[in-house]
């Protein structure tokens, strides 16, 4: 918790510090390495985002299957998703778009309830200039879930950008 706080606080050293000092003495290593690397990433040192996604990959390259315990492995899985989540970043980032995209599909399938993969994915799509599926992966969202802000944001951005219809735009606002 400190280690996250220090993190949103923007302090990354001292969260840098506190996440090495907890996976020393604890047993939630794949928490504290995923940590590690969002902390990394987010940070404003090129050294350490370069070295951001080596945290991610050695949480995704840990046994699948993890302990027998369950809330042991539905924290693993978590965390998973999180690093999966993480390693897209970082592909974004380098601009890696096809490869993020794989990344990305690979989780829609195995977490198909994860509803911030679809997001991502629909950005970056749009990066990609592929406006088209971006759009229909909004209205998947939205269909799941009709207040989600990110999905309904897309949806506008794509309204207004590429069909330039700001009478339909102001249809969906209110209601």
């Amino acid at each position: 918790a400190v280690c996250t706080s220090a993190w949103h606080l923007g302090d990354h050293s001292k969260a840098r510090t506190y996440v090495q000092k907890a996976a020393e003495y604890s047993d939630e290593y794949i928490c504290a390495t995923t940590l590690r690397g969002w902390i990394d990433l987010t940070c404003d040192r090129h050294m350490y985002v370069e070295k951001s996604v080596q945290f991610f990959d050695a949480v995704l390259s840990e046994s699948p299957d993890g302990p027998a315990d369950p809330t042991t492995q539905a924290t693993n899985a978590r965390n998973s998703v999180e690093a999966v989540m993480g390693t897209v970043a970082y592909l974004e980032l380098k601009k890696n778009y096809l490869e993020a995209l794989e990344l990305l599909n690979r989780t829609i399938v195995q977490h198909p309830t994860f509803t911030p993969a679809l997001i991502q994915k629909a950005k970056i799509l749009i990066k990609s200039n592929d406006w088209e599926q971006a759009a229909e992966i909004a209205q998947r969202v939205l269909t799941k879930d009709s207040a989600n802000m990110e999905a309904l944001m897309l949806t506008i951005l794509y309204l207004e950008v590429r069909e330039c219809r700001p009478s339909v735009t102001d249809s969906n606002l209110n209601g």
